[in-house]
C-alpha cells in the first residue's frame, strides 16, 4: 500500500471533498473505507466507484462493530467505543490518519469526536473552519458531484439506545435501507425501538415514496416483524433524538 496518510473515507460529501482537495493539492494518501454490517452495500459500492472515477487509491478494511462488547451494550457511549475501535483498525496501516469531520461536528457534543481527538486524527476541514454549509458550497463551486448529498450516520444509530443490539435486527435494517436506495430514495432512516419501527423520509422525497408507500412499508414490516409508523420530515438527520418524544 502506498500513501503517506490514510483518509477515513465514508463516501459522504465531507470525505469526498477532502479527498478531492487532498488529491488536487498533491497530498500522498490512500482512502480507506471500513466494510461491515454497519453500512449498506450501496454505500460501500458508491464509495469505491467514486474513488475509481477520481483515480484515488482506495482500500476496504473489514470491521464488525458487533464483535465489541462495549458497542453491543448500546449505551450513550456506543459511538465513542465504535469510533475508537475504527481508529484502532485504521492505525494498523501505521500512517497518520485524517478524516472529513467539519467545524459543525466539533461544535456539537459528539462522543465520536472525543475518540478522534484522543487518537490525534487530523481533521483538515475543521482546522480550516469549514462547516457543512461551507463544504457544500466549495464542493459545488469546484464542480464536485452531488454537493447536496444528505448526511448519513451508520446503521448502528438506527437502533434506539439501551435496546438490545442483535445482529439479525441490524441485518434487517441493512436490508430495508438497501432496498430503499435501490428504489431511488436518498434521504431516509429505518429506526428501530422495541415498541415500534419508524420509517423516516425526507419531505423532498415525498413524491418518490408515497406512490409506493405500501410496498416500502411492507418490506419493513416483513423484515422487522413490527408495527411501522411513517414520518415525513424536513430534516432526517438527527431523527433518533427527536423520536425519543414519540416513544
Amino acid at each position: 500500500m502506498t500513501g503517506k496518510y490514510v483518509l477515513a473515507f465514508s463516501g459522504g460529501i465531507d470525505s469526498r471533498f477532502l479527498a478531492f482537495a487532498a488529491k488536487n493539492s498533491g497530498v500522498d494518501f490512500i482512502a480507506c473505507t471500513l466494510d461491515g454490517p454497519h453500512l449498506t452495500g450501496f454505500e460501500l459500492e458508491r464509495a469505491a466507484k467514486w474513488c475509481a472515477s477520481r483515480e484515488i487509491d482506495h482500500s476496504f478494511l473489514e470491521f464488525d462493530p458487533l464483535r465489541i462488547e462495549d458497542i453491543r451494550e448500546n449505551n450513550k457511549k456506543r459511538c465513542y467505543f465504535c469510533k475508537k475501535e475504527m481508529l484502532r483498525r485504521l492505525k494498523s496501516f501505521s500512517r497518520p490518519l485524517m478524516d472529513g469531520s467539519n467545524a459543525d461536528d466539533f461544535a456539537s457534543d459528539r462522543p465520536g469526536i472525543r475518540a478522534l481527538q484522543e487518537a490525534g486524527v487530523l481533521s483538515p476541514l475543521m482546522q480550516a473552519g469549514l462547516d457543512k454549509k461551507g463544504v457544500r458550497s466549495l464542493a459545488e463551486s469546484f464542480g464536485l458531484e452531488y454537493p447536496g448529498q444528505p448526511s448519513r450516520s451508520c446503521l448502528l444509530t438506527r437502533l434506539g439506545k439501551d435496546a438490545e443490539m442483535k445482529r439479525e435486527t441490524l441485518s434487517a435494517v441493512r436490508y430495508c435501507e438497501q432496498a430503499f436506495f435501490s428504489a431511488g430514495l436518498k434521504d431516509f432512516r429505518v429506526c428501530v425501538y422495541p415498541q415500534k419501527v419508524f420509517v423516516v423520509i425526507s419531505e423532498k422525497e415525498r413524491d418518490v415514496f408515497l406512490p409506493r408507500k405500501q410496498e416500502f412499508l411492507g418490506v419493513v414490516e416483513n423484515k422487522l416483524q413490527s408495527e411501522v409508523e411513517l414520518i415525513i420530515t424536513e430534516r432526517v438527520s438527527g431523527t433518533m433524538e427527536r423520536l425519543k418524544n414519540k416513544i
